[in-house]
């Protein structure tokens, strides 16, 4: 660790000079080239194709009430046909044929729709599975068009197809401004000046598309202040309470396998855990309609020991085979339940303690040393270790942005030095990889890896986690204003996930094209191997959060306990978990 005394406060008068002499280049840049023109509408207008389109209809059925006449008037007088004219021996013959064909054709699409109902379902997933092939293709082609277009030369692509050249420039200046004001080198509010400043003056020199603006415009100068209701938070932390019951549901005659977790209280509300396996390619998925299990997720009902009734919206998702999520009781369960019956999908009823205690775990605080910046590049280098070499110099070097770039940036504003830490191990990152680093930053001392980054390459892409999921329902001591709690471990051969439910957890907010995170998730198990966790998925709702957190690598099926690490600005956060998994099939 580096002492705290070793990083000066930051210079943010040096780094808003940085990014505003940056905006002044970029619009320099931005200024040289073409103006925007608006794609030309090739389309006649709205007035002209309405009277065309009219013309036409009207054309046509004129001609067609002329032919309906016509035929009227030989039906008419069919003296004067005769009987014996070839060209109605031809008719008589045709229609004998006809009625002859239809007997038969009805006999067969009997049997043909006795076949087809036996084949329909056989034949809606292959034709489901087909479609998502036609997508993923669609998808490629799309990628590789893109890819090979933007090498052909400037007077060779359609224009109308092309975004604003200077487009890039705000891009640059937007992602550097993220930078900085991620990891706490200047205001939000200096990056929201300095970049709808520099919009605006490229849109008032006709270099982008003034409509832009109006899309871009960002509501967070502008939030409305929610006033405390009837219902405001509670003083003290969040309650959970660990169920941890495996249950037998059924939808549409599927049988379905239902793991209850953790039953979290919080700021008036109640959230059950809910994990739901079932025999992949058991329902037919209808892409016009809600899935059947969503469905039947939705409708499941409670009655507590007073009598009171309640309603579980569940809120998640899933796939083939498994359904991960949450069930939210409306009304939350007032004080004093003792417990709640849920009628899940099928009828089955599941009896929920509502006072269940919760285990005692060792949970640890420290102090943090580092600076925002360098747990930033530190986050991204360590996650390096995961990659491929091929990947792993992509987001070095040739990535828009990266790694190096941020670095870059990052030292030339006065955030980091060259003797950071930080920097040298990114330095012996890339030395790792055999990549030299460039400009700048080529002159910074190369550090030796951390063990925990090298156990990670070594452990990448493993497939023997163990198979099981523990209700941990542990309630973390509060961290510069939010509050965690950690429902419950996931885990099988090839990953993990925790679900966390937090009060006053910030949202995500994207710099340099990355995503920098106030907070930090890594674990640690007993048998000494590290793991790095990643958002994959939340919601987010007046100051609270619900998060899935995945692990990287697969967890080690050997280790008997696991030290999950909250890291924030200045605390840090250890709780440690025995892994006790319990089978759900």
């Amino acid at each position: 660790m580096t002492a705290a005394r070793e990083h000066p406060a930051l210079d943010r008068e040096r780094a808003e000079t940085y990014l505003r002499l940056q905006a002044e280049a970029e619009l320099r840049r931005a200024l040289a080239m073409p103006e925007y023109k608006p794609p030309p509408d090739h389309r006649a207008p709205w007035a002209i194709r309405f009277a065309a389109q009219a013309h036409r209809m009207r054309h046509r059925r004129a001609f067609l009430d002329r032919l309906m006449r016509q035929q009227v008037g030989r039906q008419g007088q069919p003296g004067q046909q005769n009987q014996a004219d070839p060209a109605s021996q031809l008719g008589r013959r045709a229609r004998s044929l006809l009625a002859t064909l239809q007997q038969a054709t009805t006999s067969s699409l009997a049997v043909a729709r006795s076949a087809a109902d036996r084949l329909t379902p056989q034949l809606r997933r292959a034709a489901n599975r087909a479609e998502d092939g036609m997508a993923q293709l669609r998808h490629i082609a799309w990628h590789l068009r893109r890819r090979m277009r933007s090498r052909l030369p400037r007077h060779l692509r359609r224009r109308d197809h092309e975004p604003a050249a200077t487009e890039t420039c705000l891009e640059r200046v937007s992602s550097l401004a993220g930078l900085l004001a991620g990891v706490g080198a200047i205001s939000p509010q200096t990056e929201l000046d300095v970049v709808d400043g520099f919009q605006a003056a490229l849109a008032a020199r006709s270099r982008i598309n003034p409509e832009t603006m109006l899309g871009d415009f960002d509501f967070r100068r502008h939030r409305r202040v929610r006033r405390a209701g009837p219902h405001s938070a509670p003083a003290g932390p969040p309650i959970a309470t660990p169920v941890g019951i495996a249950a037998d549901g059924l939808v549409q005659d599927v049988p379905i396998r239902l793991y209850l977790g953790v039953l979290v209280f919080d700021q008036s509300s109640a959230t059950l855990t809910m994990q739901a396996r079932f025999p992949a390619g058991s329902f037919e998925r209808d892409r016009h309609h809600v899935d059947p299990m969503f469905d039947a997720l939705s409708d499941v009902r409670g009655v507590d020991d007073r009598g009171g009734t309640y309603q579980a919206h569940f809120s998640g998702g899933g796939g083939d085979g498994h359904w991960d999520g949450r069930l939210h009781l409306m009304p939350a369960p007032s004080a004093g339940v003792r417990w709640l019956d849920m009628t899940l999908p099928g009828g089955s009823v599941v009896r929920i303690p509502m006072d269940t205690p919760h285990a005692d775990l060792l949970v640890q605080t420290d102090a943090v040393t580092t600076t925002a910046a360098d747990r930033f590049l530190d986050a991204l280098s360590a996650r390096l270790m995961l990659a491929s070499a091929t990947d792993a110099v992509v987001m070095l070097a040739d990535d828009t942005p990266n790694l190096f770039g941020m670095a870059a940036d990052l030292l030339a504003a006065g955030v980091l030095t060259t003797r950071s830490e930080a920097l040298r191990r990114l330095s012996g990152t890339a030395a790792h990889f055999g990549v030299a680093l460039p400009g700048s930053l080529a002159g910074i001392d190369p550090a030796g890896l951390p063990a925990d980054w090298l156990s990670l390459g070594a452990r990448a892409g493993r497939e023997d986690g163990p198979n099981g999921i523990i209700s941990v329902a542990a309630v973390l001591p509060e961290v510069e204003g939010a509050q965690c709690v950690i429902g419950e471990l996931v885990s099988d051969s090839v990953s993990a996930t925790m679900q966390v439910h937090a009060r006053g957890w910030p949202e995500h907010r994207h710099g340099g094209g990355r995503c920098i995170e106030k907070f930090e998730w890594t674990a640690r198990d007993d048998l000494g191997g590290w793991y790095l966790l990643e958002d994959i998925g939340g919601s987010y709702s007046d100051g609270e959060a619900d998060l899935e957190l995945q692990f990287s690598p697969a967890l080690d099926p050997e280790a008997r306990a696991l030290d999950i690490i909250l890291t924030g600005a200045t605390t840090r956060v250890t709780v440690t978990v025995p892994l006790d998994w319990q089978e759900v099939r």
